[in-house]
């Protein structure tokens, strides 16, 4: 496919656009919506018609797929277990009122066919690591943006890749190539290092070009309540990437768990998802067994060799945790989670078109 003939994709991260009108308008009962009895109804659909439109902006300028949020059970099992915190366990709960407008906008997706994607037990990072995946493998693309609120999708940043962050600041030059995304700023591999010595929490260290994963698992993420390595400032932090080649810095990034797959049915074996022929996953038996990424022993030995070996099991601990699309196994299923394979035809869903939505229907929502 000639490169002029392909479009852009844009992946977009929903809580955070949700919650960027909701704390800017407000969002009230007796005044935007009713609810009772499990039953919600829209009043205004003034704060829904604004967030529709930045979104239909956006699928002006290439196709848009929307990703939400959903209830996490095994990362924050997994965090219970390592982590005495918990897993953003510092964060305010949500109220009711965000709840309900975050679960009538996922009801009248559904409703209306519009391109998003969610499952229980992930969030949406993890679908748009995997969908990153999906559409580079797919070459339909001439370049996929994420828009998001925070970092813990900058790993995925590279040639084809480039981060829109919504910006607590005034200043939105990084968004000039898409004026209609304003807010945002643009973080891309050109101006990774430049863009980061911008930010509070990066400003005294080294950022190089994909090492914002190491250095959240060594200096700590206080967004999602992990602590730092114990003893390592900012000046130690420094010396430490200073020593590092390029090659160790750019092994820290998210890699895929692996899986095994055998067709106990045919009796055949698949190491790749993507190979397994889609009437066999519908019809036949299958054993399957995921195993975390073989780099995780050389990502040990990078760090074991500029600090110990307990600090190394401490950075493959966070690993685990803060990899997006990971598999977790407890030996319970009512914890365990495998890596979520999207089809290719996630790539082919209609673009968002908010003129499609009804506001007029009552709406069945459960706060429990």
């Amino acid at each position: 496919m000639n490169i002029t003939n392909k479009k852009n994709l844009f992946l977009i991260d929903l809580s955070h656009v949700i919650y960027r009108y909701y704390y800017t308008i407000g969002f009230k009962e007796g005044i935007d919506y009713e609810y009772k009895d499990n039953q919600f109804k829209i009043l205004d659909n003034g704060m829904y018609k604004k967030i529709f439109y930045f979104v239909d902006k956006i699928a002006q300028l290439g196709q848009v797929i929307i990703f939400e949020d959903s209830k996490l059970v095994s990362r924050n099992k997994y965090f219970e277990e390592h982590f005495p915190n918990g897993y953003k366990d510092n964060r305010h709960k949500r109220n009711d009122e965000l709840k309900l407008l975050k679960e009538s906008i996922s009801q009248l997706f559904r409703k209306y066919k519009q391109p998003a994607i969610k499952k229980f037990n992930y969030e949406a990072d993890d679908l748009i690591k995997e969908a990153v995946r999906v559409a580079k493998k797919s070459n339909k693309y001439n370049h996929i943006y994420i828009l998001t609120n925070d970092f813990d999708l900058a790993p995925l940043i590279d040639d084809e890749v480039t981060l829109y962050r919504r910006s607590p600041r005034s200043n939105t030059s990084h968004a000039e190539p898409h004026p209609y995304i304003y807010n945002y700023e643009m973080i891309s591999k050109s101006n990774y290092e430049s863009y980061f010595k911008t930010i509070g929490m990066t400003k005294d260290v080294k950022v190089p070009y994909n090492s914002i994963l190491l250095f959240k698992m060594i200096r700590g993420d206080k967004s999602d309540n992990i602590a730092g390595v114990k003893g390592v400032g900012a000046k130690s932090y420094n010396k430490f990437i200073e020593q590092m080649t390029e090659d160790e810095i750019q092994k820290f990034k998210y890699y895929d768990w692996t899986i095994e797959a055998h067709n106990k049915t045919k009796n055949v074996t698949y190491y790749d998802y993507d190979e397994i022929p889609l009437e066999e996953i519908k019809s036949d038996e299958f054993e399957v067994r995921y195993k975390e990424p073989k780099e995780l022993k050389e990502l040990a030995l990078i760090i074991k060799k500029y600090f110990s070996t307990e600090v190394a099991k401490e950075i493959i601990i966070k690993y685990r945790g803060m990899a997006l699309n990971a598999a977790y196994n407890f030996n319970d299923s009512e914890f365990d989670r495998k890596p979520i394979h999207l089809n290719s035809k996630v790539l082919d869903l209609p673009n968002f078109d908010s003129s499609k939505i009804s506001y007029e229907n009552v709406i069945s929502i459960d706060l429990v």
